[in-house]
């Protein structure tokens, strides 16, 4: 049999409902058959024909196995031995099945896998040399005839149906980079002929420096003579002035002290008469709440009488319902013994009278 008969692989089946294990009878002799096909059948799973078949005859195989699972949940309703029993040829059954499908299916996955590779290196080797162009900045002349060097060697590959992109990449890389190169080329020669006019700008600096310097120089001792003078001065003048702040900062803590002293007894005052107020506040708390808690149970107690006389007023309407409900329907019964039942006038009230006394044992009288 060959890839393309795989939709006859399918096996159908027919739930008997005997409850007897005979259920998988049917599948075990296709089974045979379905192994002897499976062992005869090759695909090609790098072809995309090939692989396809390949994927429809695994989902054949799946539908077999739906089919034994459906089977078994439908089997295992009559009694759970018979469920295990049916589980354990199931599990048989889809193992062998399994073992078809394992059979197909990793060729299938490698030969994905296989094309994913293959797709994958091509594009890192487009991202390589995008990056190349990316990363290429303020770098210096070697660091980008690296680049160029690297972008050779990423190029030299086989981009197959990529291959109009990774040219359109390349040239753009390429071009960029040359530009890059270019600016770099220009800016080292620039810098060149900036180094050359700083080093003579910088002698003629050199040259005007020495002399202010030696100016400064006589400047300077002139200044720091009579920058001593000052000093001393100053020295003299800065003893008085800490003598004077000595004497003030006494005279500060002094009064500070004097109104800390003065600030704790005005707090103690305000204290103290805040504990008075406090104190009789709580006194008519509790005063107030006193008068609430005997309010209260006044009102519970006035409650509980009244609910007592209603109940008992409420008792008394019952019983005498009850009562009238009583002679209502005795009065029913005498009426349904004379009438109905044709019994004399006395005949009647003596029953009833029976009846209420329960002398009659197998009638039993609720009114």
């Amino acid at each position: 049999m060959t890839s393309s008969d795989t939709n006859s692989a399918a096996i159908t089946f027919v739930i008997p409902k005997t409850g007897q294990l005979t259920e998988f009878n049917a599948f075990r002799s296709q089974l045979a058959e379905l192994k002897k096909e499976n062992a005869s059948l090759v695909f090609d799973y790098d072809d995309p024909l090939g692989n396809k078949r390949a994927r429809s005859y695994v989902y054949t195989l799946r539908r077999s196995k739906t089919a034994v699972e459906i089977l078994r949940k439908d089997a295992k309703k009559a009694a759970l031995d018979y469920g295990k029993a049916v589980d354990a040829n199931a599990k048989t059954i889809i193992g062998d099945i399994e073992g078809m499908i394992e059979q197909h299916w990793k060729p299938i996955k490698a030969a994905e896998e296989r094309e994913d590779a293959r797709i994958s290196a091509i594009e890192v080797r487009i991202e390589s040399m995008r990056s190349l162009e990316k990363l290429a900045g303020a770098e210096d002349i070697d660091s980008l005839e690296n680049r160029l060097s690297i972008l050779d060697t990423v190029y030299d590959f086989d981009f197959q149906e990529q291959d109009d992109l990774a040219v359109a990449v390349e040239e753009q890389v390429r071009y960029r980079l040359n530009a890059a190169m270019s600016r770099e080329i220009a800016r080292v020669e620039r810098e060149k002929e900036e180094i050359l006019e700083m080093e003579r700008r910088e002698e003629e600096q050199r040259l005007e420096k020495e002399a202010l310097e030696a100016q400064l120089r006589d400047e300077r001792e002139a200044r720091e003579a009579l920058e001593q003078k000052v000093r001393e001065a100053e020295e003299r003048e800065e003893t008085r002035k800490q003598e004077l702040l000595a004497e003030d900062r006494r005279l500060a803590a002094e009064a500070l002290r004097l109104k800390e002293e003065a600030e704790k007894l005005e707090q103690a005052r305000i204290e103290s008469a805040r504990q008075l107020k406090e104190d009789a506040e709580a006194l008519e708390r509790k005063k107030a709440e006193a008068e609430q808690q005997e309010k209260r149970r006044i009102e519970a107690e006035a409650a509980r009488l009244k609910a007592e006389e209603d109940e008992r007023k409420a008792y008394e309407a019952a019983q005498k319902e009850a009562e009238d409900l009583r002679e209502s329907r005795s009065a029913e019964l005498y009426d349904h013994l004379k009438i109905t039942l044709k019994i004399p006038a006395g005949k009647a009230t003596a029953l009833m009278n029976d009846l209420r006394e329960g002398k009659v044992p197998w009638v039993r009288l609720e009114i």
